[in-house]
């Protein structure tokens, strides 16, 4: 029989805060013995101030979260803002299990001082969502009655230290998140009170009377900019002007919140393409222009508190900087030849190139059968000189790639290898764009660098069948940036633009994936931004259902389930 000091739960241990010293003493008769889960309860408790253990699994799982953004911020030295957190009204009769855990992440969040926005409310959210926490019901025009997680945000208002208030969502409807194609693009971005909708005075007047006092309106980069690097929209900036004004003056102070997921949908004259911010297309300059012109137009607003740079940017490339350029490929001359003596025939041409005069053409012909092809060449050594250690001048490869517009077969890929002494070595496969040139870049170990004999690439494609060619240039050396070192550039060039026109305001910072406050630290190791001001905020979101995403599909009883299990 288990010893009653001996329970492997924290069950026992629920609602220890107002218990006597009796049952304080048990829990420490517990940790000393042994218990499962004693010694991280009491960690969480520290951390987010309290010597008491969560109330149950699913407590100890958030509040270590939250615990791990705070301590994260603490080490260096920076502010937070938790720009979204949200939790079920409803989702099997179990609302009040879901507000006493959102009572305990907010105790927390004040001792760390956080600037809180709620998830989420606006007039046009259906009645049925249940992450609404303020709905309309009588009204025509603005919300008008709580719901249940209303009276936790209500009990942890404003201080004179941090705002708390609400994301008041509307502008960024109909719109694309972070598919690959949409029909929402800068051209067809929809029709303002149809597709979309900022929340006028009613809401916000409804919204101060609850005693909140700060509200992030969110907007579309594609609707204020229509053209990237070009002029604000004169009438979607009025539409927002409008909702900053009514939120003003009901007395909220303004989070202004593009709200892109790291991304503008530029059209091709049919559909919206996702070009990620650092593309080709939608470079780190373009971002920065768009919040210069904001900042031109807002800064002397009293109603804006603060900028929202970016809304959970996610899916950004992987960016390649490099440290050596070999021979541009502009001659099969150069000396690369088809591997192990292919059918591949290389030419020189002179359209189209990159970076050059000329690029290598490779061509070869394929059976008439759909089915799997290649081209595979490699360099015969001359074009890097081998055999050279190319092991200290970065771990990744990279050479421009490009394939025809009108090239048959479905998904073609690439990757670069290189040939040592003794064995040849691969990279992974990057997928290649039609009609464009694309980088393809390959990482590889100091001992695949370390005798370079020669470096090839292999094109290929399960289904082609016919003629068909590719285009390469540049073949390059350097390292890799991944995307959240992207995001870092990215943001930290927006905040430069920013102060660039003397525009002191708050800049809240969001984290690269999704900005989710659990996986914080793994995405960025350190603060980032270099701010002559001082006022930056790191932005994090925080949702507790099992994705952590905010689809709160499953009653809390499943989603504590799930908590224990992965203990």
């Amino acid at each position: 029989m288990t010893s009653p000091l001996a329970i492997p739960s924290m069950e026992c241990l629920r609602d220890m805060r107002q218990t006597s010293g009796v049952h304080r003493r048990t829990f420490l008769k517990l940790l000393a013995v042994g218990v499962p889960g004693a010694a991280a309860a009491i960690t969480v408790a520290r951390n987010a101030g309290h010597w008491l253990p969560p109330r149950d699994a699913l407590h100890q799982v958030v509040l270590q979260e939250l615990a791990g953004f705070t301590t994260w911020l603490e080490q260096n030295h920076v502010k937070g803002f938790i720009g979204e957190v949200g939790w079920p009204d409803n989702t099997d009769g179990d609302a009040s299990d879901w507000n006493q855990l959102a009572q305990a992440w907010f105790e927390a969040a004040d001792r760390s001082q956080l600037w809180v926005a709620g998830w989420a409310t606006g007039a046009w959210w259906e009645a049925t969502y249940s992450l609404a926490m303020y709905r309309r019901e009588n009204s025509e025009a603005g919300v008008d009655t709580p719901n249940t997680q209303a009276s936790v945000l209500e009990a942890h208002p404003s201080t004179n230290t941090y705002l708390r208030g609400i994301a008041v969502a509307g502008g960024s409807f109909s719109a694309a998140t972070d598919e690959p194609t949409s029909d929402f693009s800068n051209v067809q971005r929809g029709t303002y009170d149809v597709d979309y909708h900022y929340d006028g005075a009613e809401t916000y007047q409804y919204l101060a009377q609850r005693g909140l006092r700060l509200a992030r309106i969110d907007f579309r980069w594609e609707r204020i900019q229509p053209t990237p690097g070009g002029p604000l929209d004169e009438a979607e900036l009025a539409h927002l002007d409008d909702a900053v004004a009514s939120a003003g003056a009901a007395g909220l102070q303004v989070v202004l919140d593009l709200h892109n997921y790291g991304a503008y949908y530029l059209s091709d004259g049919r559909q919206g393409v996702r070009q990620a911010i650092g593309s080709p297309t939608i470079s780190e300059s373009h971002f920065a222009d768009v919040w210069q012109r904001l900042s031109a137009h807002y800064q002397d607003n009293p109603n804006v508190v603060a900028y929202g740079l970016m809304n959970e940017p996610t899916d950004l490339p992987t960016l390649f900087d490099a440290q050596t350029r070999f021979a541009d490929l502009d001659s099969s001359a150069n000396g690369w030849q088809a591997d192990n003596g292919g059918p591949e025939v290389l030419s020189r041409i002179s359209s189209p190139s990159h970076g050059g005069q000329f690029a290598l053409k490779i061509a070869r012909e394929f059976p008439s059968a759909p089915g799997y092809g290649h081209m595979r060449v490699h360099d015969n050594g001359s074009t890097i000189h081998a055999p050279r250690d190319l092991s200290g001048a970065g771990d990744t490869l990279a050479l421009w790639v490009y394939l025809p517009a009108d090239t048959g077969g479905s998904t073609w890929q690439a990757r670069l290898f290189v040939y040592g002494d003794r064995r040849s070595f691969d990279a992974a496969s990057v997928p290649l764009q039609r009609g464009n040139w694309t980088q393809v870049t390959g990482q590889f170990t100091a001992e695949a660098l370390k005798n370079v004999l020669a470096a090839g690439i292999q094109v290929y494609c399960n289904d082609v069948a016919g003629p068909a060619w590719i285009a390469l240039d540049g073949l390059a050396q350097g390292a890799q940036r991944t995307p959240a070192q992207v995001w870092e550039a990215a943001s930290q060039s927006a905040v430069d633009s920013i102060r660039a026109n003397g525009d002191g305001k708050l800049i809240a910072v969001g984290g690269y994936g999704w900005s989710r406050v659990p996986s914080w630290a793994e995405q960025h190791s350190r603060a980032w931004i270099q701010d002559p001001f001082d006022r930056i905020r790191y932005e994090g979101h925080h949702y507790w259902d099992r994705g952590r995403s905010s689809f709160y599909a499953r009653p809390y009883a499943d989603e504590l389930s799930s908590a224990r299990s992965s203990a």
